[in-house]
């Protein structure tokens, strides 16, 4: 009977070890059928850039250039800071990265984020967003370590949860900033989401809501130079 419990106890320890090693490659596993998970940045289609003739909105201590001259309605929230363009049918939110107090920027500094990331993930937010977005299921395998496998789970959930169902994701730079900025499914072309970041690591994120009513839509030119003329407050 002894024998038979300790075959029994052997097994069960078996089973958990092996289900601990693979649970990380597993867990990337089931999220092969989203489809996001899939996407990778490319450059857009058109890199053009275009005159603005609006004047400059500044707002979380960023400065930004705008398409239109009339005069925007700026609310400040706790979160967020949004600009609407009622008779442009545009409205643009501007997220505040600092309203958790900086949590997800401390995060990578972390005792987790060291044992689990790579060395050039954790320089920069912006570097371990660029390691996030360049993230597939297709890096995880049951051969890696589970370390490996638990990196590319946390980058690719970072990946996922940055946006809401995107159909493409585009670098994205300009003289002050470079990022990402990712095309709605939902709202093809009316939503246009950008995550920016400057050569000091500070971060922007910008949702536009345009092509409101019977308004057209933003040109990706118009966006490109959005993004050219975005400065420090105060500087141009």
């Amino acid at each position: 009977m002894a024998v038979v419990l300790a075959i029994g106890w052997t097994i069960d320890l078996a089973l958990v070890c092996c289900f601990k090693f693979f649970e990380p490659c597993l867990s990337v596993w089931s999220l092969r059928h989203e489809p996001e998970a899939w996407l990778v940045p490319a450059p857009a289609q058109d890199q053009s850039v275009v005159q603005l003739s609006g004047a400059r909105v500044e707002a979380l201590g960023f400065s930004i250039q705008m398409p239109w001259s009339e005069q925007p309605e700026i609310h400040t929230h706790t979160t967020s800071t949004s600009i609407n363009f009622p008779n442009e049918g545009l409205l643009l939110i501007l997220e505040n990265p600092d309203f958790d107090g900086g949590l997800a920027q401390r995060w990578r500094t972390t005792p987790e984020a060291l044992r689990i990331l790579h060395d050039q993930e954790r320089r920069s937010s912006y570097q371990l967003t660029a390691a996030a977005m360049a993230t597939t299921p297709r890096d995880a395998a049951w051969w890696r370590t589970p370390g490996e496998n638990q990196r590319v789970l946390v980058l690719l959930s970072r990946k996922l949860f940055a946006t809401a169902e995107p159909s493409a994701i585009y670098n994205v730079s300009g003289p002050a900033m470079r990022g990402f900025q990712f095309e709605s499914k939902l709202m093809p072309h009316k939503l246009v989401q950008l995550k920016l970041f400057d050569s000091a690591d500070r971060e922007l994120d910008i949702r536009i809501f345009n092509g409101i009513g019977d308004r057209p839509t933003l040109t990706q030119a118009q966006i490109n130079s959005m993004i050219a003329s975005i400065s420090l407050s105060g500087q141009k």
